[in-house]
């Protein structure tokens, strides 16, 4: 099974992803890690780095284009990216995504490296522009229209007022639970 993972800046998807993959014993594949390091490489901060990558979307299509292919290609594999649910894969597939509050996302991205020194207003405002760039670049390169579409994942969690600790049990428990039943289901009609 491959576990997806998506949602809101600042909603914890990374930290999710990281345990997610641990408890499980799988590989974890983080876009988002790639983008940052790109960045920092350039000198950019990480928004500056996104609206230059709008003038080179070969560059994007690349990064996610490696990302397709380990989900076509690996099973029992964790991975944060805000495409990941929108690519096929011919494994099982359990989709999580994980909301936040505006301001207490750009909080939670405030104790982030690349946002010291910045105001919570600041990283929502930041927040906004790089949310409404990313929808017009999936727009562009993939005829996405809303790649924050709840409609496409299994669970979606709202993590505003939750601890780390009972946002990764809920995800958890949804994950293997849904595993189980996908098993289940095909011992049903297959028992030999």
């Amino acid at each position: 099974m491959i576990i997806r993972i998506s949602g809101h800046q600042g909603s914890g998807k990374t930290t999710v992803a990281r345990k997610l993959a641990e408890a499980f014993g799988w590989q974890f594949s983080y876009t988002g890690g790639i983008f940052r390091e790109m960045a920092a490489e350039a000198g950019q901060h990480l928004e500056e780095f996104y609206r230059k990558m709008k003038e080179d979307p070969e560059l994007e299509k690349s990064i996610d284009g490696r990302q397709a292919k380990l989900m076509a290609s690996r099973d029992n594999l964790v991975v944060d990216g805000r495409l990941a649910a929108f690519f096929p894969s011919p494994f099982l597939t359990f989709n999580i995504f994980l909301r936040v509050d505006r301001l207490e996302g750009s909080r939670r991205q405030q104790k982030r490296a690349e946002n010291q020194g910045r105001s919570v207003e600041e990283i929502a405002a930041a927040t906004d522009q790089r949310m409404a760039e990313e929808r017009e670049r999936y727009r562009q390169l993939y005829g996405i229209e809303n790649h924050m579409d709840e409609t496409k994942f299994n669970c979606v969690m709202d993590t505003t007022n939750l601890s780390e600790g009972q946002v990764f049990n809920h995800c958890y428990c949804e994950a293997a639970f849904y595993q189980f039943g996908k098993m289940f289901e095909k011992y049903i009609k297959n028992p030999a």
